[in-house]
Formats: structure tokens, sequence, C-alpha cells
């Protein structure tokens, strides 16, 4: 009798608000599952409709605040769940107060699952690759590899003698608001190129405490829910260009990481401004080093030592500040978001990130008269 009474209780609980949720968060999922199979492009159409209300609404409200929309999405919720505790406790007890919490808890997740795709995920379903070029699937040679490392080891050497002219580990002097605008007004001159929509102010934020992404091998991060994105406080400085742009264009609709790798290598590329240029073929080179490594590991060696000592200081910097803040738990981290990627079709996974120097090459080849490769690689 004591059991009937308490699921009579919960039926009372699940009112018809919850019942719309359900129903809400039902369907997203359905409509997300069944994306590929619909005849008009409804990811496209929520890009240049839903998605860039959303932006708007954010941007000059929210995104206009001193600290991020995060810190402000965290007390919401934690004063949310105290009165539904609080609720619960006076409503319930025994076995009733714990149907009452599971119930809670699923609905709960599954608004924010819900959340995830209406306010960024449904875009997983365009292509990011045919924005800038065609993509096709490339090896790049061990001859093409040396010879680009070659070459930017010069650039980043010429780049740094601009910064600081010795060999001590490059100072920061650039601040990151200055960074954030820097990246914005660049990046939306290279996306309107594309006919991509830009309406809005994305912002990016620094993230505190220090390490708390690094943690989870993570240097940056985009959270769809906060409409913003994040990059670690602990990093070293001069990444804070290259991961600010690649989170940004996260926040102007484009999912795939390799592809933000890409887009975050040319935005700070075009700000015309050496700090940025500096930390963007740094994170090229250091790409780059990864594939010669997988080939050859001799070659590899070589030019390593071959690189200049200031700039070599600078790298050693970026890896002295990851080691601060030692992985929590790096293989689980690794397994589940490969598995996010792939089951929202980056089907590379967590090597897209790597993907960047292959789409670099196609750009190139495939864009001869863009002005920034005329400038930049020619």
């Amino acid at each position: 009798m004591l059991i009937i009474h308490d699921m009579r209780n919960l039926q009372k609980v699940i009112n018809k608000f919850d019942f719309c949720l359900t129903v809400w968060v039902l369907a997203t999922l359905v409509l997300n599952s069944l994306m590929h199979y619909i005849a008009f492009d409804f990811a496209s159409i929520y890009l240049h409709s839903l998605f860039q209300f959303i932006r708007v609404v954010h941007d000059y409200t929210l995104g206009l605040f001193p600290i991020p929309s995060l810190y402000i999405a965290i007390v919401v919720l934690i004063s949310i769940l105290y009165l539904y505790i609080k609720r619960s406790f006076y409503l319930f007890s025994g076995v009733s107060l714990y149907l009452y919490f599971f119930w809670k808890l699923i609905l709960g997740l599954g608004v924010m699952v819900a959340l995830f795709y209406w306010t960024w995920g449904f875009l997983y379903h365009i292509d990011n690759h045919r924005i800038a070029y065609q993509y096709e699937k490339v090896q790049l040679s061990e001859q093409y590899i040396c010879d680009e490392v070659q070459s930017v080891q010069l650039k980043l050497d010429a780049l740094r003698s601009q910064l600081q002219d010795d060999t001590l580990k490059l100072q920061q002097s650039y601040s990151f608001k200055k960074i954030e605008d820097s990246n914005r007004l660049a990046q939306e001159v290279i996306l309107k190129s594309w006919a991509w929509p830009t309406i809005g102010k994305v912002r990016v934020r620094k993230l505190q405490p220090s390490g708390f992404l690094m943690r989870f091998s993570a240097s940056g991060i985009y959270i769809p829910h906060t409409i913003e994105g994040h990059i670690d406080a602990g990093l070293y400085h001069v990444q804070h260009p290259f991961t600010a742009a690649h989170e940004m264009a996260h926040g102007y609709g484009f999912t795939d990481e390799g592809f933000c790798n890409f887009v975050g290598f040319v935005t700070c590329l075009a700000t015309e401004d050496a700090y940025h240029q500096y930390s963007a073929w740094l994170a090229y080179y250091r790409y780059l080093m990864n594939d010669l490594y997988r080939q050859n590991k001799m070659a590899y060696y070589d030019m390593r030592r071959s690189l200049s000592i200031g700039v070599r200081k600078d790298i050693a910097a970026i890896y002295e500040h990851i080691d601060r803040y030692p992985d929590f738990f790096p293989k689980a981290r690794e397994v589940v978001y490969d598995q996010y990627l792939k089951s929202h079709g980056v089907k590379e996974g967590i090597v897209s990130y790597s993907l960047m120097t292959e789409m670099v090459y196609l750009w190139k080849i495939q864009n001869p008269r863009n002005q920034l490769v005329i400038k930049h690689f020619d």
C-alpha cells in the first residue's frame, strides 16, 4: 500500500510542464537522429535563423557582462537545485522522495541534452570542409613536411625578433581583451568572404581557476549552453591568440575540431599582428612536427635541433605550463571525447585536431590567389 501511495504522489509531481518538457526532449532527439533523412536542409535553416537569433540575444545581453556567462549559469543551476531539494523534502518522504529525485535527474539531463542541440549541436550536420576548400584525404609526404617545417622556422624567427630582441622566454605584453577583439575583427572578415553568417559578437572568456580545463586535456572549450567560448587561464600566454580564435570559430557555428584549428590559424594570420601570427605559426609548427615524428623520427630530431633558442624556450614554456596541471583521467577523457565526436559525425574523432596540416595544404593549393596565401606562403 505504501508503494502504491508513493506512485500516486509521483504522478502528481509529473505535471503538465514536466510532460511538455519530456515531449520536447524526445522530439529533439528524434529530429537530430533523422536529420540525414530530411528532404530539406534543416541544419542550414537553423544556422541562418534560430542560431543567429540566439547569438544576438546573448551577445548583446550577457555577452556584455565582464564575467563569463558560465559563472552566472552555475549560480542559477545551484539555485534551481536548492529549490527542488527544498521542495522535495517538504512534499515527500520515503520511497516517493527517491522516485522524485530520480525523475527530476533524468528529466534535467534530458533538458540539458536538448538545449545542447537547440543552442549549437544541430550544426554538426553541416560539412565544415566545403566552406573554405574541397576536402579530400591527402597523405603529406615527408619531403613536404620537412620543407614546410624549415619555412615555418624562418617565419617564427622573424616574428619573434619583432616581438623581443633576445633569446629569453617571450614576455606577455597583450591584454586578453585586445586578443579577443583582434581575433573577432579578423575572423568576421574571413567568414564573410566564405559567405558564412557573422551576426552577433562572439565572446571568448579566460576561465578560472587556472588549470581547470587542462586537467581534462583541454586548452579551451565552447559551451553551447552559455553561448561562449573559453580558454584555460593556465595556458602559456603565447597560446592565447590561436586557442581563442579556435574557440571563437566554434561560436560562429563551426563544429569540426580540425577545421576550427584551421580557422584559428587563418584568423591569426589575418590580424596583421606579429604576436597573433607567432601564436598561429607556433601551433602549426607543433602539428607539423607531430606529423614528421610519425613518419621519420630521425628527421624529427634533426629538425628540432635546428630550432632557434628563443622559439625552443617558448615551446618549453608551453609544456612547463601543461605540466603544472596533470590530467585527472587522461585515457578516459580521450576515449569518451573520441566517441562523442564520432557519434556526431566527425569520423576521425579526436584525431581530427591534427588534420589541420592537411587542411592548410588543401587551402593553399586550391586558393593560390588568396591574399593570405600569397602573403604568407609564396
